[in-house]
């Protein structure tokens, strides 16, 4: 059976019955209700640098490798996860994840990863503390390499996780339907509505992403 709008969501989501609960009390129950859920704003993760382009203290995106990743535990129960990482120019930093045991069982050695965070210079080496990473492969970049999109969170509902469930919807959207007549869309110089759902949640450029906001405005 194909994706439909009235698809209800525990029948095309992998996940817990607590996130689907979290969607219903937010009132989605079905594919169609999911994908009217909008950004609020965007944010640009389409520059991948390399570590001797990056700026210090600033938000960059970054692609390489990363090896000996190790679990250590400090002050009691506190946990932390280091791992060496090389962009893909060969330049090192040292990368520290803090309260996050679940990083090292996600993190294969010797894993093509982008990273997501802010770069400090910790007097020997460059660090990344605590940085959003994404597997990088044959798959297109979901949170990283791209604009991406920012949503509304709620309880266990983030962006993060918003991103990911998006992406396994995205067939879908052409199937909204128009609810303004040809000649408005047309006289007006509007997107049509999939158009801008799709902008939205899969932007390709700023142009496009104000374009998405007027449809949805008008």
């Amino acid at each position: 059976m194909g994706l439909e709008l009235h698809t209800p969501l525990r029948d095309v989501l992998r996940t817990t019955q607590d996130h689907l609960r979290a969607l219903e009390e937010m009132g989605m129950r079905t594919v169609e209700q999911l994908l009217l859920y909008l950004p609020r704003a965007h944010e640009d993760l389409s520059q991948i640098v390399s570590l001797t382009q990056a700026p210090l203290e600033t938000k960059v995106t970054l692609r390489g490798t990363v090896t000996d990743v190790k679990l250590a535990y400090i002050r009691g129960r506190k946990v932390i996860v280091k791992a060496k990482f090389r962009d893909t120019e060969g330049n090192p930093a040292e990368v520290v994840w803090f309260n996050q045991p679940h990083v090292k069982r996600m993190l294969p050695e010797g894993a093509d990863v982008v990273l997501m965070g802010k770069l400090v210079d910790s007097g020997r080496k460059l660090k990344l503390q605590s940085p959003q990473f994404e597997l990088a492969g044959e798959r297109p970049l979901v949170h990283a390499g791209r604009l991406v999109p920012i949503y509304p969170q709620h309880d266990i509902i983030t962006t993060k996780w918003l991103r990911e469930k998006m992406v396994l919807l995205k067939d879908a959207i052409r199937l909204l339907p128009e609810t303004l007549s040809g000649d408005v869309v047309r006289e007006e110089g509007l997107l049509g509505r999939a158009d801008a759902i799709r902008a939205l949640h899969f932007a390709e450029n700023v142009e496009e992403i104000r374009r998405a906001f007027d449809r949805i405005a008008f």
